[in-house]
């Protein structure tokens, strides 16, 4: 089954964010330190953070973390199998989806007052956008729109292609968590699963394993573990 880790990271203070900081890789404080606001640089630090969390978690002693990518830019821990992961972030959330097969996550803040209706005609097939523009309610429509919009982008980063992928060339369903290709063929392996957060943001996950639920992860509980967090950094 998946594991789903959500953090909020909007009451994190700057000296917490410090001591997280430093013990990150150099790869990671390189690309938080580009970051013009320290909201950006909160999110990117985290998303290793959790990634650390969870490796804690499994692994009595935790591998020496080795990011790889693929020619797409799609994360992998070298030399350790069976172990996949996938980290997406939006406003004050980040998220780590973690199985045991290929695996895709996205989650993005619902927005209102915009015109949506573009994006659909030239993105969405005509199944996702019937299920967008059926309801008369216009925050009901952002919702679904953002909710097939990460169910999509759930599927391209499950796919390991991200945006190289086109969006309108393959199909979702928000309601039975399916995919289909243009020829309306169903992917059977593949099962896609939206949440809503609070009702302001859409989360959606992509895989092979049946969905997790969502742990809610609080700076407390990484705080607990920063001690073996901390060894995990000498021993590389």
């Amino acid at each position: 089954m998946i594991t789903i880790y959500c953090l909020d990271i909007s009451k994190i203070d700057t000296e917490t964010y410090k001591t997280f900081y430093s013990i990150v890789t150099k790869e990671r404080k390189t690309k938080a330190d580009h970051f013009r606001f320290q909201e950006d640089s909160k999110r990117c630090v985290f998303g290793e953070i959790l990634l650390r969390f969870r490796l804690s978690q499994l692994f009595d002693h935790v591998p020496k973390l080795t990011i790889t990518y693929n020619a797409y830019g799609k994360a992998y821990i070298k030399n350790l199998k069976n172990f996949f992961y996938n980290i997406s972030h939006s406003g004050h959330w980040v998220v780590l989806a973690q199985g045991s097969s290929e695996i895709g996550v996205d989650i993005e803040k619902i927005a209102y007052h915009f015109d949506l209706e573009q994006i659909v005609n030239g993105y969405f097939s005509c199944e996702e956008k019937q299920c967008v523009l059926f309801p008369a309610d216009e925050k009901m429509r952002a919702k679904r729109f953002t909710q097939i919009w990460t169910l999509k982008e759930s599927y391209m980063k499950y796919l390991g292609t991200g945006l190289f992928t086109d969006l309108n060339s393959f199909s979702t369903n928000l309601f039975h968590g399916y995919v289909k290709d243009s020829k309306n063929n169903i992917d059977k392996q593949v099962k896609l699963k939206n949440y809503l957060l609070n009702n302001d943001y859409s989360l959606s996950v992509c895989s092979k394993e049946s969905p997790g639920i969502i742990q809610f992860i609080t700076v407390s509980q990484l705080l607990h573990h920063l001690s073996s967090l901390l060894h995990i950094l000498k021993s590389e």
